[in-house]
């Protein structure tokens, strides 16, 4: 299977999993078949919010369903040289995904374009 088009972000994830806004939802419904994927960074981020969720059982059902419906990328290994660029910038903050949350647009976009993908987050579309 050939590297989806485009990756989403685990917000966009979340709106899509809320349908709100609609408007998310309804490009999400719209997607042709595999072009669209997530990192498997995006896919722990999706798995810690469902274990940390009131209804986990519930959640962890919707994440199976969802990821039918996306390709889960692996972490390619030119990523690594990447993250310790960006990981001593993250030291000392409270989550452990800040890797992947507030700490590494610049990382994403490098994903992005190592799958010649468009990376779409809630506040921007950084294309490769």
């Amino acid at each position: 299977m050939k590297p989806p088009a485009k990756l989403l972000d685990t917000n966009i994830c979340i709106y899509v999993a809320r349908s709100h806004p609609a408007k998310v939802a309804r490009r999400f419904a719209r997607a042709a078949p595999g072009s669209l994927g997530i990192s498997i960074i995006t896919w722990g981020e999706l798995c810690f919010g469902a274990a940390k969720s009131n209804d986990p059982s519930r959640a962890h059902v919707l994440l199976e369903q969802f990821s039918r419906l996306v390709q889960v990328l692996p972490l390619p290994a030119e990523a690594g040289p990447h993250y310790g660029e960006v990981e001593p910038y993250c030291k000392g903050q409270a989550r452990p995904s800040a890797i992947t949350t507030s700490g590494s647009p610049h990382m994403r976009w490098r994903w992005a374009c190592h799958w010649s993908a468009t990376t779409f987050t809630n506040s921007s579309e950084c294309r490769s």
